[in-house]
């Protein structure tokens, strides 16, 4: 199973690093251009949020990206040291408000969770480990 890892700083700057893995990794093993495009948008939801909100300190803090390629599915992980946080134990948003109406948050995660066809989280070893999945076959 292929495999690859890159490392960003804590810093907004540094996403465009981990796209541009993404696309070598997609062109290297044949990734749907479909899937690539999913995680573009996950990516900039999701490192945003890390990066925006994860770190209580002004130090410089690392970011791992893991993409593993299996026979009919891409599994990314993104790991960070931040402070402990479940965005999957988040309210689901309530869509049916108007944006007025509506708790600031969520609905990035909430999309995310809709793009893929698994998604976990768990803290192990001081790091916040988010796990997601998406198959080829998928109709998402």
């Amino acid at each position: 199973m292929p495999g690859v890892t890159v490392r960003i700083e804590n810093d907004l700057s540094e996403i465009p690093k981990v796209d541009e893995k993404l696309d070598e990794f997609a062109e290297q093993f044949g990734l749907p251009p479909a899937i690539a495009a999913t995680f573009h948008i996950i990516f900039d939801d999701l490192l945003n949020n890390v990066i925006s909100y994860g770190f209580t300190d002004e130090r410089r803090h690392f970011i791992d990206v893991s993409l593993e390629l299996t026979a009919n599915s891409l599994i990314v992980s993104i790991a960070d040291d931040g402070v402990p946080f479940n965005p999957l134990a988040e309210a689901t948003p309530d869509t049916h408000l108007s944006i007025e109406d509506r708790q600031i948050g969520g609905l990035g995660i909430h999309l995310v969770i809709n793009m893929v066809d698994d998604i976990s989280y768990k803290r192990t070893a001081d790091k916040n480990v988010l796990t997601l999945t998406k198959s080829f076959q998928s109709k998402k």
